[in-house]
């Protein structure tokens, strides 16, 4: 299960890579292009996004953005 590819959701995904892909979402993304390609490697606060990257909650065209979502640990 671990590696960073894919890195950008597809419907079409199957078997294994659609399996990481959405435990990667689960369990370690923090930033997203904003285009919604996943950037797994960074482990600073969302005031500290890569260039080119902004925090998951932030993509603007998100399907749940009005949607009260309640996260961390």
């Amino acid at each position: 299960m671990y590696g960073n590819e894919p890195n950008t959701w597809d419907p079409q995904l199957i078997g294994f890579d659609r399996l990481r892909f959405i435990i990667n979402c689960f369990t370690r993304l923090r930033f997203c292009s904003p285009e919604g390609t996943l950037e797994l490697i960074s482990k600073e606060s969302a005031n500290q996004a890569p260039k080119g990257y902004i925090p998951w909650f932030e993509i603007p065209h998100r399907l749940n953005k009005n949607e009260k979502i309640v996260f961390g640990h």
